[in-house]
């Protein structure tokens, strides 16, 4: 499961004038790839925000790595930012979440047996 990785930032700030190495994309999937290497997931969940903001050539740089782990799969649940974009999921062999899921970093209720089932 991730969270916020806005992939895309680099290219959206560089073209705002904002000077940020267009390393940070690169050094960001170079982990995402050790981690799929290493766990070997059949799956990963993206709670939010997978891309940032605009369709720039750091989406097309995704795409030739997704093709690297094309047998992983990617859910996304879209956040405020992916719901700006007018991004391919399914070219990117994406699926998306079709209903409101909650993610929560801690309980939000104390007594589970009570806690209504979100998924």
């Amino acid at each position: 499961m991730l969270a916020d990785m806005h992939l895309g930032k680099t290219g959206y700030f560089r073209s705002k004038g904002i000077p940020i190495p267009a390393t940070v994309m690169d050094a960001d999937l170079q982990r995402l790839s050790l981690l799929i290497d290493t766990y070997q997931p059949e799956t990963i969940v993206v709670a939010g925000d997978m891309f940032h903001h605009d369709y720039n050539a750091d989406i097309d740089y995704f795409a030739a790595w997704r093709q690297r782990y094309n047998t992983t799969g990617f859910v996304l649940v879209p956040g405020n930012h992916d719901k700006l974009l007018n991004i391919d999921y399914q070219a990117l062999n994406i699926k998306l979440t079709e209903k409101n899921i909650c993610w929560s970093h801690s309980p939000l209720y104390t007594n589970l047996e009570k806690a209504p089932i979100l998924l």
